[in-house]
């Protein structure tokens, strides 16, 4: 099982580095892949949270930066929080690319952990998080977490694509 809470593996310059193989044109109007990538970083030292997880898990939700769903790039959501998959909610938009990777984060912090955040919460959705009920990656699809809860419904595999993008990443030279 790989732990959510920790200290990033992966380099932002590695981050960097495979998303641009997948896809060259990353739509980020509000700040360039290489600040995104050192943003995660930070981010996820602040609250202990691997920061290259939060950046594969922004990979699958946005398909690498293209977009194409309900988030629009302008929004610096990363993570499609507040987008479900019957449109009864809209997506969350976030001040600055920073505060939507701080809300990611969060809302990561959230499932991995019962530990107090250590910023102002500017996840909208955090306080509806059951606290500390996925603290694997494996565990983020609700339909492969022994809670019965996850970030993805049905989510079935959810987690092990994170993964395997986030193997990807760490293929990367250094």
């Amino acid at each position: 099982m790989m732990a959510i809470m920790g200290t990033a593996k992966a380099t932002a310059e590695q981050m960097v580095s495979y998303s641009l193989k997948a896809y060259s044109s990353p739509k980020l109007p509000n700040c360039t892949i290489q600040q995104l990538a050192q943003m995660f970083i930070e981010e996820g030292q602040a609250e202990g949270v691997r920061g290259d997880i939060a950046w594969a898990q922004s990979l699958q939700e946005t398909g690498y930066f293209r977009y194409g769903g309900a988030v629009l790039p302008s929004q610096n959501n990363y993570a499609g929080i507040g987008a479900v998959n019957s449109g009864a909610t809209s997506p969350a938009t976030f001040s600055s690319p920073r505060i939507g990777v701080r809300a990611q984060i969060q809302h990561l912090k959230a499932y991995a952990s019962t530990v107090a955040l250590n910023q102002a919460v500017v996840d909208p959705r955090f306080g509806y998080v059951t606290r500390g009920t996925a603290p694997y990656v494996e565990w983020l699809g609700a339909a492969d977490n022994p809670n019965g809860t996850g970030w993805a419904y049905p989510g079935a595999g959810y987690g092990a694509s994170i993964i395997a993008m986030l193997s990807g990443v760490l293929s990367e030279p250094k």
